[in-house]
């Protein structure tokens, strides 16, 4: 919409110069340009200020974004810091925590190794790390106690060492209430026991002795043998054999004897005749018992029959002789039945005796096992041991043709006849491995290994070779470490392997071989087994030498 003129304001209006120049006279605003400049100042001050506020705000807006992006930065770094730390502290006690393991490990190794000094130094750093470990306590306690033990149980050794016995026992008493079965406490406790009552009784046999109680020296003396089988004392030796004499002695002058009577002097007599040497510097002793025991017993054709039957070595014409004897002493004795028993024990004897030779092992077997019935160490011992041979050889026949089961059955008969002779090392070694190779072969492989260790155990192998034989105890030793490792089959054939070089093991005597001279005599005499001489000299089957010559002898020593 228009405005009308008389709608414009004064200011609107056109000028009207006419109308201007006729009224300027009277409404002339006079021009003052100092205060349009204030005012333009002003207005440009103003701008500028606004301006500058603009700028301020934005400067302000700029250093917040910088402090905001500052804190960010910050923050991350100290954030990222952190997760550094953290996983630094981890690792270290990740790292800290396998350091404690491995030391107590260790640790624990050492105190399975008897190495109590060892362990507690481990386990003292374990407790300075982390006081808090497991049973670290616990473990510091009883590596502690272990070394107190040691010490004792040294101490204890010593004592017996330097002969003071009472002191020993007392020592290791302690150590076995603290520590039973503490390595070889009982024993050493035993041991010292069984020297103080063997010592004792010693003492009460001079006494007896003073006193020629003979019977009582006999009798004590036994004692000592119950206590130890296997004991020598050289300084009873005298004293032994007058007391036996005398108790011939004064059973032949009885006139009342009986059957147990005429045993007790045989008895007497053969351990007397063990304590002469067989030389001649004790000629008038052996003589002097001989009379006694065959002029002064009644039965005196009895005792000349086992004497021969002993000095024959066992031959048949010595049986057959013996057996002669023994007949007629049957015949006019005053104790037949004696006798009677004694002809069917030497008849047993000498039926298995023919079919040893002959190599009848089955009849070998029964024959014999029927005297060991009657008695057991008949011909001193030898039954025992012919038995043992034979069931060796049988079980090497049955092995041969893999009848392992009959096998393993005649070898256990052959070890339980070992078992009754440990001093003889050879017989049990070869037993022991014979039967370690039957179980191998029906399949029973932990068995075959612990025969075949127990046998090089008891043979005691690292004592019997010398540098040149090193490769064989590496053998011995690596079939040992395979056998606690749990692997059978790699300790047998470690051990089968050492078999092979079976020689290396025994040590050689040599002798004087007779023609006619019986095999199984001179294995049972000299400590040796049939198949050993064989193997050593390279002989035939044959039982009977054929000629004079020299034999090696195989043997285990004892004092290796």
């Amino acid at each position: 919409m228009k405005k009308t003129e008389s709608d414009l304001t004064h200011e609107e209006q056109p000028l009207d110069e006419s109308a201007n120049m006729d009224s300027s006279a009277e409404f002339v605003v006079p021009f003052n340009s100092e205060e349009l400049r204030l005012k333009l100042q002003k207005n440009s001050e103003r701008q500028q200020s606004e301006e500058h506020a603009k700028q301020r705000r934005r400067m302000a807006l700029r250093a917040f974004a910088i402090i905001i992006l500052s804190l960010t930065v910050l923050i991350l770094i100290v954030w990222a810091g952190n997760v550094y730390q953290t996983n630094k502290l981890e690792q270290q006690a990740a790292l800290t925590k396998e350091a404690l393991a491995a030391k107590y490990q260790s640790a624990n190794g050492f105190m399975s190794a008897e190495r109590p000094e060892e362990a507690l130094r481990l386990y003292n750093e374990i407790k300075k790390i982390d006081p808090l470990y497991k049973d670290i306590d616990q473990k510091i306690k009883l590596a502690k106690e272990s070394i107190a033990i040691i010490a004792l149980y040294q101490q204890g050794v010593q004592a017996l060492n330097e002969g003071k016995s009472d002191k020993a026992l007392e020592i290791l008493s302690r150590v076995e209430n603290q520590r039973p079965k503490y390595k070889d406490t009982p024993q050493l406790i035993q041991r010292i026991k069984q020297e103080q009552q063997i010592a004792s009784l010693i003492a009460e046999i001079k006494k007896s002795y003073s006193l020629n109680d003979w019977a009582g020296v006999i009798r004590q003396y036994e004692a000592i043998q119950a206590v130890d089988p296997f004991i020598q004392i050289p300084e009873l030796k005298d004293i032994l054999f007058v007391s036996y004499r005398n108790l011939i002695l004064d059973l032949a002058e009885r006139s009342d004897l009986t059957l147990e009577d005429i045993d007790a002097a045989e008895r007497y007599y053969r351990s007397a005749r063990a304590l002469v040497p067989q030389d001649k510097a004790y000629a008038k002793e052996r003589e002097e018992l001989q009379k006694i025991a065959v002029e002064r017993l009644a039965n005196k054709y009895y005792l000349n029959a086992i004497n021969l039957l002993e000095s024959s070595n066992y031959s048949i014409n010595g049986l057959r002789e013996s057996l002669r004897i023994l007949t007629k002493a049957n015949n006019i004795g005053s104790d037949a039945p004696a006798i009677k028993s004694e002809i069917e024990k030497a008849q047993l004897f000498l039926d298995a005796y023919n079919n040893l030779l002959q190599l009848k092992w089955d009849d070998v077997i029964s024959d014999f096992e029927t005297l060991r019935r009657k008695e057991e160490n008949y011909a001193d011992g030898r039954v025992k041991y012919f038995l043992y041979e034979a069931y060796i050889a049988r079980g090497d026949m049955f092995f041969a043709y893999a009848d392992f089961g009959s096998a393993f059955a005649d070898y256990q008969e052959a070890e339980k006849i070992a078992w009754g002779d440990q001093g003889n090392l050879l017989r049990l070694f070869q037993i022991e491995t014979r039967i370690g190779a039957t179980l191998g072969k029906l399949g029973k492989g932990k068995e075959s290994a612990e025969f075949y260790r127990y046998a090089f155990e008891k043979l005691a192998y690292q004592n019997r070779f010398t540098n040149p034989d090193q490769a064989l105890v590496d053998t011995l030793n690596q079939a040992d470490a395979a056998y606690k490792k749990g692997d059978m089959s790699e300790t047998i054939r470690l051990y089968e392997m050492a078999m092979k070089q079976e020689e290396k093991f025994y040590d050689q005597i040599t002798i004087e071989a007779r023609q006619g001279d019986i095999l199984a005599n001179i294995a049972f005499e000299n400590g040796s087994t049939i198949e050993g001489i064989r193997a050593a000299n390279q002989i035939g089957e044959s039982m009977i030498i054929g000629s004079d010559q020299k034999l090696l002898i195989p043997v285990i020593s004892t004092d290796k």
